[in-house]
């Protein structure tokens, strides 16, 4: 049986693996950066620059591995990118400067961008005939995403606390290593997707595939829809990257008991996790379109909420507010790749790639402006100012509610 043909569920939790991997080391990282920057001597921008420059990183490894795997099979990339992380994260676990660090961060976030277009890539391909599955799969990622982004604020928030950010580098470079062992097993068994057919003799020529990807990627550029979506889908990066380090920056301002350090570095990923389950029941009602609209509008709220929250100092109004705020970027984070995967399923890694690009560019200037402007003004006034980001994503849902043409 040849990998395009098999069972619909070929793969059971190891695209989920692959995707859990990249909130250890992009989320993870956050809690421990200040405690990092301390001992490097860097001022709150140049922690903020270590966050973003991830997704600066990622963005670009994202823009080049996307149309690539429309081209070539991902499994050719994949344990390369599984290998580098872990020799990255080995590395880690000693920075002697920030030089290190930086160019440490820029490799992790290349090799994790690639880990997460192909487990989309795995989702796409394996429900490519049962849309609805297909929605709902792109949730259950996300629900590892979750787990993985607990784990790692525990993880990170647990390493700042006791002052050893290599704890940290060390237990994510030993589940890279863990899944390094299972990537023969995941490559044997990943499904072939459109171009790249179980037989030399079926595939077309490099170069006529080349030309039609070009032609599709270009048709897909002018969409009003896509373009809108791909706005919303920056805001959803940019509010959950200010989320995270916004709770840094208060753990760091407060410096509470190591227990409550990590209760609170761990809200939003349970909210997260909680959105992520509300996402497998609310498909089976609404498109995964009609669900992004509806739901955006409710993240403006939450961002004043938690800013609020912040304000007042009141420990349960800050845990409920970033409850709610991981339930909300939980249900939305899903939602907009499984829409463009939808819409333009004959460039699936493009179309995921150009999603999460759109995030990337929001996480990435999240961090720098936030931390830019917490050093100028207090912490919840810069967080009032991530209210206006997710109305301008709220108002771009307007832009998408109809399906643009399919290439």
């Amino acid at each position: 049986m040849s990998r395009s043909t098999r069972g619909v569920h070929p793969l059971g939790p190891l695209p989920g693996m692959l995707v859990l991997l990249t909130p250890l080391s992009q989320l993870g990282y956050i809690p421990v950066s200040v405690a990092l920057g301390h001992q490097l001597g860097a001022d709150l921008m140049t922690v903020g620059i270590s966050i973003g420059i991830y997704n600066a990183a990622s963005a670009l490894a994202t823009l080049v591995f996307g149309p690539l795997f429309d081209l070539i099979p991902a499994r050719k990339v994949l344990p390369w990118a599984v290998t580098v992380n872990v020799v990255v994260s080995l590395t880690l676990i000693v920075v002697p400067n920030v030089a290190v660090l930086l160019t440490g961060r820029i490799l992790t976030g290349v090799t994790t961008s690639v880990l997460l277009l192909c487990a989309s890539i795995i989702v796409a391909d394996a429900h490519n005939a049962d849309p609805k599955r297909r929605d709902r799969a792109f949730s259950n990622l996300q629900t590892f995403n979750s787990l993985g982004a607990a784990t790692g604020l525990a993880l990170g928030a647990t390493a700042a606390g006791i002052g050893a950010p290599s704890l940290y580098f060390g237990v994510v470079a030993a589940y890279g290593i863990g899944v390094l062992c299972l990537t023969p097993v995941l490559v044997n068994r990943m499904p072939s997707g459109p171009g790249h057919a179980a037989s030399d003799e079926q595939v077309p020529h490099f170069a006529v595939r080349l030309r039609a990807l070009i032609r599709e990627v270009g048709l897909t550029a002018r969409s009003q829809s896509t373009l809108c979506l791909l706005i919303a889908a920056a805001g959803v990066g940019w509010i959950i990257q200010s989320g995270h380090y916004g709770v840094s920056l208060l753990l760091n301002e407060t410096d509470p008991a190591i227990t409550q350090r990590i209760g609170l570095a761990i809200l939003i990923p349970v909210g997260v996790f909680l959105g992520s389950s509300v996402n497998q029941l609310s498909l089976t009602r609404y498109t995964a379109t009609e669900l992004l609209g509806r739901i955006y509008w409710l993240l403006p709220l939450a961002c004043i909420a938690y800013a609020v929250a912040v304000g007042s100092g009141f420990l349960i109004a800050e845990i409920a507010a970033l409850i709610v705020l991981g339930i909300l970027t939980g249900m939305l984070m899903p939602l907009s790749p499984a829409v463009m995967v939808s819409w333009y399923p004959a460039i699936r890694s493009s179309a995921a790639a150009a999603e999460s690009i759109a995030k990337a560019i929001g996480a990435t200037l999240s961090p720098i402006v936030l931390g830019a402007f917490a050093a100028q003004w207090d912490l919840a006034g810069s967080l009032l100012a991530v209210a206006i980001v997710a109305l301008v994503g709220a108002a771009a849902t307007r832009g998408f509610a109809r399906r643009p043409a399919v290439v």
